[in-house]
C-alpha cells in the first residue's frame, strides 16, 4: 500500500514538470531521487498513473464538452492499457492519451476562435442570471450551442455561419426577455396596483407620466440590452414614477369630499410636516406663511447651510495645505543642517 502511494506521488510530480519517458526501475545503491525518476518514467505503474492524471485535468479543461468524442477515445486508451498483461503494450497505448488531448485541446481553441461571438453571449446571459429567469430557454440556448460544438468535432470545416447567426439572435431576444422580466418586474408591479387603484382617474397627469417612462424602460432595454447602466438607470426612473404614481393617487382619493373640518385636518397636518423640518433646521417658526412659501423658506436656508459648510471646508482644507507647506519646510531646513553638521 505504502509503495503504492509512493508510485501515485512520484507520478503525480512527474507529470506537473511534463517530463518524458526514460528506463525500468531497479533501486541501486547510490541512487539520487533523480536516478530512480529517470527509471520510472517507462514503467507500466507510472505510464498508467500518468494517463489519469492527463484525464482528471482535462475534464478540468472541459475537453469534454469541445471534444467529446476524443476524450472517450483516450478513456479508452487508458482501459485497453489498464488490460494489457504486456508491460511495452500497455506504456504505448497509455502514451497515446497524450497525443489524443493535445489534439482536444487543439480543437477547442479553434472551436472558442470560431464561435467566440456566441461564448461572449451565453458569459452576458449567465450575469444576468438569465439561467433562473427563463430556465427553459436558457437550456435550450446551451443545447443549441453544444450541438454545433459537436458538428465542428465531427467535421472541423462545416460552415457553421448559418446556425450561429440564427442562435446568436436566439439569445439577444433571450437577453432582452430576461432584463424585461428582471429588471422591469418591480416597475410592473406598482404600476398595475396603481392602474388597479384607478389612478388613471385620480392622477391622471402622474399616471400617464408613469406609463411613458415604463415604455421609454423598454425600448432602452431592447435598443440598449449591453449597456447595463443605462438599462438601471431607465428601470429605477420606471420604478420610481410607478410607485408615485400609485401613492399619489391614494392622497387624492383620500382629499375628494372632504368636509371643511376634515380639510383643515389635512392642511394641518401637512403644516407640521413642515413645521417638524423648520424647528430640525433650528429655524424661526414658518407657519405664518402659506405652505408653499414655507416648503421655499426650507429650501433656501438648505441651500445657505451648503454653502456654509462648503465655504468652511474649503477654508479647512487651504489651512491644512499651508501648514503641511510650512512643516515641509521646517523639515527641509533641519535636514540640511543635519548634512551641514556632518560635512564639518
Amino acid at each position: 500500500m505504502g509503495v503504492r502511494l509512493i508510485i501515485t506521488a512520484l507520478a503525480s510530480l512527474l507529470f506537473l514538470y511534463g517530463c518524458s519517458s526514460q528506463p525500468d526501475i531497479n533501486v541501486y545503491d547510490g541512487d539520487t531521487p533523480a536516478d530512480l525518476s529517470k527509471r520510472y518514467l517507462t514503467s507500466r505503474e507510472y505510464a498508467l498513473e500518468n494517463g489519469r492524471q492527463q484525464l482528471k485535468q482535462a475534464q478540468d479543461e472541459e475537453l469534454s464538452y469541445y471534444s467529446p468524442k476524443r476524450l472517450l477515445l483516450a478513456k479508452e486508451s487508458l482501459r485497453e492499457a489498464q488490460q494489457q498483461k504486456d508491460d511495452q503494450q500497455a506504456i504505448d497505448q497509455a502514451n497515446q492519451i497524450s497525443d489524443i488531448l493535445a489534439q482536444a485541446r487543439e480543437h477547442k481553441k479553434r472551436v472558442r476562435e470560431k464561435l467566440t461571438v456566441l461564448f461572449a453571449q451565453m458569459r452576458d446571459l449567465h450575469k444576468i442570471h438569465a439561467d433562473k429567469v427563463h430556465p427553459k430557454t436558457y437550456q435550450q440556448a446551451e443545447d443549441s450551442l453544444a450541438n454545433l460544438v459537436r458538428q465542428l468535432e465531427s467535421d472541423p470545416e462545416l460552415n457553421t455561419q448559418p446556425q450561429a447567426s440564427q442562435l446568436s439572435q436566439s439569445l439577444v431576444a433571450l437577453q432582452i426577455d430576461t432584463l424585461l422580466s428582471s429588471k422591469l418586474g418591480s416597475a410592473h408591479k406598482f404600476f398595475k396596483r396603481a392602474r388597479q387603484e384607478d389612478a388613471e382617474r385620480y392622477t391622471p397627469l402622474t399616471f400617464r407620466q408613469a406609463e411613458q417612462a415604463l415604455q421609454e424602460a423598454e425600448q432602452t432595454i431592447k435598443q440598449h440590452y449591453q449597456s447595463l447602466a443605462k438599462v438601471d438607470a431607465s428601470a429605477a426612473k420606471a420604478e420610481h414614477m410607478a410607485q408615485r404614481a400609485l401613492y399619489l393617487s391614494r392622497e387624492v382619493r383620500s382629499l375628494i369630499n372632504l368636509s371643511a373640518d376634515d380639510a383643515e385636518h389635512v392642511a394641518l397636518k401637512t403644516e407640521q410636516l413642515l413645521h417638524n423640518i423648520a424647528q430640525h433646521m433650528k429655524l424661526d417658526d414658518l407657519r405664518a406663511m402659506s405652505l408653499q412659501d414655507q416648503s421655499l423658506a426650507i429650501i433656501q436656508a438648505l441651500e445657505n447651510q451648503q454653502t456654509r459648510l462648503r465655504q468652511m471646508l474649503e477654508k479647512e482644507y487651504r489651512d491644512g495645505r499651508a501648514q503641511d507647506k510650512q512643516r515641509i519646510q521646517e523639515l527641509e531646513q533641519q535636514l540640511g543642517q543635519t548634512s551641514a553638521e556632518e560635512e564639518n
